[in-house]
């Protein structure tokens, strides 16, 4: 069933690059997968902002996916977000994001996430020692996933997908996780890449082992739909 008037608030905060400075002026775009319409807010002086699915010109139905856009004035950090409207909710608040230096780009019919470069400095000491480098995500969005790693300390890094098909899933490499596949293993100044159908519920990335010493360690995450 198609609800074209009855509301459904999306709402949250935004933060700037630093993740604590509220992000005021940045435009908000939420665009229906379905009918591909969109609608359009802009977050105020403390980062917030709502906006209604029913703003959409042929309203919503029950388990639309809605793809939101955050882009500063600059036109530089952005942020992406996917949700999926649950009318038993009525509303959804998102957890609070922050922008990035990243880009969106569309090829095709398909809408890429590029989460830019994440940098990380890391003295994983022992085999026992886990570093999440990718938070768990809602990879069941996506139709794929590719990340590349490049390693540019003088250590090797070991690194492990893991995927749950569980609505709430633990400790991310814990007793409600698998691991996707073989080890990633980098060594020094490699640069490693590996792709992942997105049929889990959850998906993250944890380093599990490294030799002694600073991990200076580019992380580039690209999800699809």
């Amino acid at each position: 069933m198609i609800l074209a008037s009855t509301p459904y608030s999306i709402d949250g905060t935004l933060y700037g690059i630093d993740g604590t400075t509220a992000s005021s002026g940045t435009t908000v775009k939420a665009i229906n997968d379905r009918t591909g319409e969109s609608t359009s807010v802009t977050t105020n002086s403390s980062g917030q902002y709502i906006l209604d699915a029913a703003s959409f010109t042929s309203g919503y139905s029950n388990r639309d996916v809605i793809v939101i856009f955050f882009t500063d004035s600059t036109g530089t950090y952005k942020a992406y977000w996917r949700t999926r409207i649950n009318t038993t909710d009525g509303s959804e608040t998102l957890p609070n994001l922050s922008l990035l230096n990243m880009k969106v780009s569309t090829v095709g019919s398909e809408t890429a996430m590029i989460v830019g470069q994440k940098y990380y400095n890391e003295n994983i000491t022992a085999k026992t020692t886990t570093t999440v480098l990718i938070p768990p995500y809602n990879s069941n969005l996506y139709k794929n996933s590719s990340i590349v790693l490049t390693n540019r300390s003088a250590y090797t890094l070991t690194t492990k997908v893991w995927v749950s098909d569980k609505p709430s899933p633990g400790t991310p490499g814990g007793s409600d996780w698998g691991q996707l596949g073989s080890d990633i293993i980098n060594t020094t100044g490699t640069s490693t890449a590996k792709q992942w159908i997105g049929k889990y519920n959850w998906t993250c990335v944890l380093a599990t082992n490294g030799t002694a010493g600073n991990q200076d360690v580019d992380i580039g995450l690209t999800a699809s739909t």
